[in-house]
């Protein structure tokens, strides 16, 4: 577990100490907005057991690239501090 810790933390601290790193990071979440978007509009019009999936696995998609556009603007910030 220990390993895991200190694994997530190196990683971490590659996007907060370096600004190429932090700002690539930033462009790849915004790119997988508006992707996600993309097909969000895409099916839309899709009902039943597979349109339920689909909009469950684009709000899971969707939140976890909402965080890592969070965390890509406080590494950016860090990283100019």
């Amino acid at each position: 577990m220990l390993e895991l810790i200190m694994i997530t933390h190196t990683l971490l601290s590659i996007f907060t100490h370096n600004i190429v790193a932090a700002v690539a990071l930033f462009v790849a979440s915004i790119i997988s907005m508006v992707m996600i978007r993309k097909m969000e509009l895409k099916h839309e019009t899709t009902f039943g057991a597979m349109g339920s999936a689909v909009h469950v696995y684009l709000l899971l998609v969707s939140s976890v690239s909402l965080l890592t556009l969070g965390f890509s603007f406080y590494a950016i910030c860090a990283s100019l501090a």
